[in-house]
């Protein structure tokens, strides 16, 4: 690993220590424990250290089909490795562009083991206060040097688990609006962090709906057309229910007026070839309008 320079990425050491278990190779694994606790503790990407917690609680699951009975740390490194996340969530909201995704699917992966320990009980003891507070100093960055997806993201997964309620993530919501104003983008972004783990609040709290459509309105036609493939990823995430839930939350906006039949049954086959000849002539137009992807 330090030959390829990864002497300080948890992932890959991680996944090394489950390939000799999976080897039987249970002497050498267990003579990894002291350097997979140096590889935790100096690992500065987040994505990575909450990788190597997620193999780890794997291996504790599997260490008797295993018979990697020696490996008695993994409880603690589990925990280091847990410590290490919350300490690196502090500085995540400043993070490049490049390791925007990555660190939210670190996000979700963080919540599901925190809530995965609580629920059967093992040998781990996770302070949960510390990815609280992870997250607090994610959605408290200043909007102008933030992530905004990063913003959207930990201030929904604190919605749902109740450690905000409605008026504070409609002020962190509307605040950081407020300060994106210069780039419309970030309005796209903190929007795709909400849906993305806490999906609901865009039926259910209708101030977060209400200050995203004022946004909108304030912008121009070719603001919103440059926007499009980001608020078309953003809504990418719903399911049918949830797109009529929302399409239904918008129109009591505007006082019921109707969005139409979402769902059409009888359309025959002509009017399917139609609306596929269509379909292509404007993803021509789209395409020659730059909108390739």
């Amino acid at each position: 690993l330090e030959e390829s320079a990864q002497g300080r990425s948890s992932a890959p050491a991680v996944r090394l220590l489950v390939r000799a278990c999976r080897l039987g190779l249970h002497a050498q694994s267990k003579a990894m424990i002291p350097l997979l606790d140096v590889h935790i503790a100096e690992d500065p990407l987040v994505s990575s250290v909450v990788s190597a917690l997620s193999q780890l609680e794997l291996l504790l699951r599997a260490r008797e089909p295993l018979e990697a009975f020696d490996l008695v740390a993994i409880p603690r490194l589990m925990v280091a490795a847990y410590q290490r996340a919350c300490q690196l969530l502090h500085d995540v909201a400043r993070c490049p562009d490049h390791h925007v995704e990555e660190f939210i699917k670190a996000l979700q992966i963080l919540r599901e083991v925190i809530a995965s320990d609580s629920e059967n009980k093992s040998d781990t003891v996770f302070d949960t206060d510390l990815f609280f507070q992870g997250l607090k100093a994610i959605v408290n960055s200043p909007p102008h040097e933030s992530q905004s997806v990063l913003v959207g993201g930990a201030a929904g997964i604190l919605y749902g688990e109740g450690r905000i309620d409605e008026a504070e993530l409609i002020g962190i919501v509307c605040g950081f609006l407020g300060g994106a104003i210069g780039d419309p983008r970030k309005s796209a972004g903190i929007l795709r962090g909400l849906l993305t783990t806490a999906c609901e609040i865009a039926w259910q709290v209708a101030e977060v709906i209400q200050a995203i459509d004022s946004q909108f309105q304030s912008w121009d036609e070719k603001t919103f057309l440059d926007l499009l493939p980001e608020l078309r990823l953003a809504f990418s995430l719903l399911t049918p229910n949830d797109i009529s839930r929302v399409a239904e939350t918008v129109s009591g906006l505007y006082e019921g007026e109707s969005l139409g039949e979402l769902v059409h049954t009888d359309i025959g086959e002509e009017d399917i070839q139609f609306g596929l000849s269509l379909n292509d002539r404007v993803k021509q137009a789209l395409k020659a309008d730059g909108f390739d992807s």
